[in-house]
């Protein structure tokens, strides 16, 4: 798969664990699926973002990549399941629903 000049810094790691995690999935699916480049992206929206999904192994990666301060790059929206829904005010969620 062809990846820019930037993409390979990502994944070679120039811009952190994070980036290079994710940009290596993101290669080996698209290899899996035969891609040939990266498309450019707005959003994305994380499913099974719950202990239920992901269970150890994925809480251990979560706490690895809060530990590198990791940031989304894009707009990102979670599963509502993945909330905890008496905590809405620290989320910043208005207390008015219309």
């Amino acid at each position: 798969m062809y990846l820019t000049n930037e993409e390979q810094r990502a994944l070679g790691g120039k811009y952190g664990y994070a980036l290079e995690t994710a940009m290596s999935v993101l290669v080996k699916l698209g290899d899996m699926y035969c891609a040939d480049r990266m498309i450019e992206i707005d959003h994305v929206h994380i499913d099974a973002l719950t202990y239920a999904g992901i269970h150890d192994t994925g809480l251990q990666f979560c706490k690895k990549l809060a530990k590198s301060k990791a940031s989304f790059q894009v707009q990102t929206t979670l599963c509502v399941s993945a909330m905890g829904f008496d905590l809405w005010h620290e989320l910043h969620f208005p207390s008015d629903s219309s």
